[in-house]
């Protein structure tokens, strides 16, 4: 569901259509609070997590990290496409 989370919920919609607009609403709003609420969730835990996470070290080379995360991506994009 990462990539298209819209693939997995329209056979549900297509499913609750038979029920009435009323219950497929009450679905579409239900699905939205439970999609925003565990994002919200997982950010806060990240940011908790990354508390944990001594960043000196990152900090200190962030340019090279950086740098060599972009010329790798580069080349598996350049293989793969």
């Amino acid at each position: 569901m990462f990539f298209s989370p819209c693939l997995e919920v329209q056979s549900l919609f297509i499913s609750a259509g038979v029920y009435g607009m009323n219950n497929t609403l009450l679905m579409a709003a239900f699905y939205g609070v439970i999609s925003v609420s565990g994002i919200m969730l997982l950010v806060f835990l990240t940011f908790r997590g990354v508390r944990l996470i001594d960043m000196h070290i990152l900090e200190r080379f962030e340019k090279q990290i950086t740098g060599s995360v972009l010329v790798i991506v580069g080349i598996l994009t350049f293989f793969i496409h």
